[in-house]
């Protein structure tokens, strides 16, 4: 007998990334489909627009996510706060430890 595989199940963020680009994508495409037949431009004010602002969003939320998993993941295997670990992700310069200064 055959064993079944476990699908893994998507992540919401992940999920709501890809539905949202696929989207995106699609307007594009029906919107230059409408644009050719009815020969004006008004669907590059309205459709593509709104559809933008919801890509970028969705895209804003993934990437912000996928730092913080990151970060928790590096507070974890250095043993670091993770208030360290964002200190240090954004601070302004980052000090060369690697060169003294008694050469």
């Amino acid at each position: 007998m055959a064993k079944k595989k476990k699908r893994k199940k998507m992540e919401f963020s992940k999920f709501a990334f890809l539905f949202t680009a696929i989207l995106f994508g699609i307007v594009i495409i029906g919107s230059f489909i409408l644009m050719w037949y009815t020969q004006t431009t008004e669907a590059l004010g309205y459709l593509i627009t709104a559809t933008a602002g919801l890509t970028t969003t969705a895209t804003g939320f993934y990437y912000w996510k996928a730092k913080m998993e990151n970060v928790i993941k590096i507070s974890k295997k250095n043993g670091l706060s993770i208030n360290e670990v964002k200190g240090i992700a954004n601070s302004e310069t980052f000090e060369d430890v690697s060169h003294s200064e008694d050469m």
